[in-house]
Formats: C-alpha cells, sequence, structure tokens
C-alpha cells in the first residue's frame, strides 16, 4: 500500500490509466474493508510490471518491485 501510495494521491503523469485505477480499486477495497480487496489486488496482480507505464523514479521502482511481489504471491497456489 506505501508504495502506490504517491501514484493515487499526487496523481502522478507517467503512470498508465489501467495501473492508476487499479491502484485506486486497491486502495479504495483496503480503506472500506475485506469486501472486493481479493478481486483488487487479483486485478492488480494480473499486470505485468514490465508491461505498464510506470516512470523510471524511485517511486516508480519501488511500485514496480510491489507489482512483481503481488503478482508472484498470487500466482503461488
Amino acid at each position: 500500500m506505501e508504495a502506490l501510495a504517491p501514484f493515487v494521491d499526487r496523481g502522478t503523469p507517467g503512470i498508465s490509466q489501467p495501473l492508476h485505477k487499479a491502484l485506486y480499486r486497491l486502495r479504495t477495497a483496503y480503506r472500506h474493508g475485506p469486501p472486493g480487496q481479493e478481486e483488487a489486488l487479483a486485478r492488480l496482480a494480473s499486470m505485468n510490471p514490465d508491461r505498464v507505464k510506470i516512470p523510471d523514479t524511485d517511486d516508480g521502482h519501488r511500485l514496480k518491485a510491489a507489482l512483481r511481489s503481488a503478482r508472484d504471491r498470487h500466482a503461488q497456489p
């Protein structure tokens, strides 16, 4: 959640629209409680961090690492 905050709160330019929407949905789901969290996380985890547009900044690198981690965890049985 920490890695996505700069991209949702500040509307950082250079991020793809589908990724921004997925991050916003995930943050909203976590603010409202368990219903919807798994679906929002699954949507985000389905994105390939190497194919979505993420700025080449420190925040962007943290987000990309977090997306890879979420994708790896979500793909495990």
